[in-house]
């Protein structure tokens, strides 16, 4: 494999990332495959701590662009906004609370540069926690039942008899075809990223990565998840700040996605559970563990969701499209 004919754009998109952003360039910078990096693009939606300085006053043995957004404009524009200043042939969208291990580039880049392997349009890594156990980065293609059972909490309960969106019941320790891989490390050929006109804009933060996944399969393409190339993802990262606006977000993107992709007769119950269940589950499971603390803050996320569709013009809140 050339490395001047195969090339990666690494796009990562960050807000008050702090340490964690030059973390996980470091980590990248001491890879042996880092020659496959055509551009390291920095997407800053209006940061206001000090993670750009730390970037731009170090070093790096790979291209480094940095952009910057006068306002915080949502993940998934941020994402479209630094793909349009590459060029290679693939896209990484890699979360800045990650931390790459040999071969995280060079082993996704040679399965999908393999001419076998030319139906796949994405795929991903396996993604551990800080202590090394596997992250459930996997999910499914998400149908009625697997949006019920996730809403209900059954899939974490009884992962075997209830599958949910996610894949609990697998360990994610052998590589395998998927309908989804999580975006924390998104790896993607930039042709099928530019036919499905990159990320919905509509989504500021959560589903964006798994709408395009819906599309891409929907078009006939596949996803893989390899199982030996690995990533630290911390999970939640700079978000944790923010955990109700979090929240509030999670919420509006699940609705936004269930009203694009299910009829109107399945839409109708899928956005009840999130309007109503989902909420009271989350707070009684915080009231019931004396978790008094995240109780409030799952009330405070609900409220701001709620906010949040109140103060939609009208005309933006019709997103069917059935």
């Amino acid at each position: 494999m050339n490395p001047d004919q195969k090339k990666i754009d690494i796009i990562v998109i960050n807000w008050n990332s702090g340490e964690m952003l030059l973390s996980l360039m470091t980590s990248i910078n001491d890879l042996n495959d880092k020659m496959y990096i055509g551009k390291f693009i920095v997407v800053d939606n209006n940061s206001s701590d000090d993670s750009l300085s730390l970037v731009t006053n170090s070093e790096w043995d790979f291209n480094v662009e940095v952009l910057k957004n006068n306002t915080n404009s949502g993940f998934a524009r941020a994402c479209n906004f630094g793909a349009s200043v590459g060029s290679s042939e693939y896209i990484l969208f890699l979360n800045p609370d990650t931390i790459v291990y040999e071969d995280a580039l060079s082993a996704p880049l040679k399965f999908m540069a393999s001419p076998e392997n030319h139906e796949y349009a994405a795929c991903g890594i396996q993604l551990v926690d800080e202590k090394n156990i596997p992250n459930r980065c996997c999910a499914r293609i998400p149908d009625f039942s697997n949006f019920i059972n996730s809403g209900l909490g059954l899939d974490m309960l009884a992962p075997n008899q209830f599958k949910g969106i996610l894949h609990r019941e697998w360990t994610h320790q052998e590589s395998r075809d998927v309908g989804h891989v999580i975006g924390a490390f998104y790896f993607v050929r930039r042709k099928i990223f530019e036919q499905f006109k990159g990320f919905d804009p509509r989504y500021f933060l959560y589903y964006e990565d798994l709408d395009l996944s819906t599309n891409i399969t929907k078009a006939g393409y596949k996803v893989a998840y390899l199982s030996q190339p690995k990533a630290i993802h911390i999970g939640g990262g700079c978000s944790e700040k923010i955990k109700a606006k979090r929240l509030s977000y999670s919420y509006l993107s699940k609705v936004l996605y269930i009203l694009k992709h299910f009829p109107f007769t399945k839409a109708l119950p899928l956005v009840a559970l999130v309007f109503i269940v989902e909420p009271i589950q989350r707070f009684s499971f915080y009231i019931i563990r004396l978790s008094f603390k995240e109780a409030l803050l799952s009330l405070t996320g609900y409220l701001l969701f709620l906010w949040s569709i109140l103060s939609l013009p009208f005309s933006q809140r019709n997103y069917v499209q059935h």
